[in-house]
């Protein structure tokens, strides 16, 4: 029988494959999976290819997501997808994929697919853009070994 943290760990992998199935489609790779609390209910996972690098996680129960380019993630390290959104739409509508969750709801895991596959490449043009407009003396360049990039995660 399979204790408890391995149950927790199919489930996540899970709803991540089922969710976020276009990431995979793109080329993405879990690179690192962390459950930071003893119940398993507090948990990170890590995916990237060589262009992008995306965090979802899930805090005292209210999933979150963040990502950003190789390029920029030591100097900044992962911009939020509400931000990103903000930044692309203008109009910080967040639920521009479905009505409205009531209040005492927080985004889930399929709302947040819903919304990050929907704004993906505006996100990662509009960082692209911002890369070009900034001058960095030394330039980090992306590690090829996506777990050397994440040692505390």
């Amino acid at each position: 029988m399979k204790n408890l943290s391995d149950l927790k760990l199919l489930g996540l992998l899970e709803d991540i494959e089922l969710h976020f199935a276009f990431l995979f489609r793109r080329g993405f790779q879990i690179v690192s999976v962390i459950f930071v609390d003893q119940n398993y209910e507090d948990w990170q996972v890590t995916m990237a290819t060589e262009n992008c690098i995306i965090k979802i996680y899930s805090n005292i129960g209210i999933i979150g997501l963040a990502l950003n380019i190789p390029q920029l993630y030591e100097a900044v390290g992962l911009l939020e997808l509400g931000d990103l959104i903000y930044g692309v739409s203008g109009n910080g509508d967040l639920s521009a994929t479905g009505p409205e969750p009531p209040m005492n709801e927080p985004p889930d895991l399929p709302r947040t697919g819903q919304l990050l596959e929907k704004h993906i490449d505006d996100i990662l043009e509009k960082i692209g853009r911002m890369l070009l407009l900034l001058s960095f003396d030394d330039l980090p360049v992306p590690s090829s070994k996506f777990a050397a990039m994440f040692p505390y995660n």
